[in-house]
């Protein structure tokens, strides 16, 4: 594809945020779309099949910035990290996420609130617990609480967190908001965790 298709792509994927921030999804038609960017709908077609596509490829491509951000950060370390055993290493997780979120707030906002994309939402539970079971150190005697009840708990409980302070207007930087994520997990961890983790 060239320079000039995934600009319009790209163009296509801004007026989509841009709409939703106004008017449910399902409302949303092509034309309004194509009327966004003063193109045909012949142009449209060339990217993609309808609107749900549309939004797919959105979904998806919030996605794969998630995971650059987190392998991003994770190559920065010049040690090994497995979760919970460094608490600065989980705040500038958190920190790059939540700036991520931030700054993608108006998609984010629409797309996790409660008229949002359920679907969607459950591909962001299971990112973060392929990402947790990636960095989680269980020993292989932990019966009383295996990692496949522990991961299925952390993407939940960090979903709710950024619907919450969506919700809440985002009044928490994103480094403040890491920060109490980041206690709240070390308080769990080092009361209730710590037991059967590592």
């Amino acid at each position: 594809m060239n320079g000039k298709s995934d600009k319009t792509k790209n163009l296509l994927k801004n007026a989509l945020v841009k709409l939703i921030s106004k008017k449910d999804f399902e409302k949303i038609t092509v034309k309004d779309l194509t009327d966004e960017l003063d193109i045909n709908r012949g142009t449209f077609y060339l990217h993609f099949k309808d609107k749900y596509d549309l939004l797919e490829q959105k979904e998806n491509e919030v996605l794969e910035e998630l995971n650059n951000i987190l392998n991003n950060v994770l190559k920065e370390l010049h040690y090994d990290f497995i979760l919970p055993s460094k608490k600065e290493v989980l705040i500038h997780i958190f920190t790059s996420v939540y700036t991520y979120v931030e700054k993608n707030s108006d998609f984010m906002k629409v797309i996790l609130g409660p008229n949002g994309d359920l679907n969607f939402q459950m591909k962001i539970r299971t990112f973060i617990e392929n990402s947790l079971i990636q960095n989680l150190s269980i020993s292989h005697d932990a019966e009383k609480m295996p990692i496949k009840y522990i991961a299925p708990f952390a993407s939940s409980a960090q979903l709710g967190i950024i619907q919450k302070w969506i919700k809440s207007g985002m009044k928490e930087t994103p480094e403040e908001l890491a920060q109490l994520v980041s206690n709240i997990i070390f308080t769990l961890y080092n009361g209730v965790f710590k037991d059967i983790i590592t």
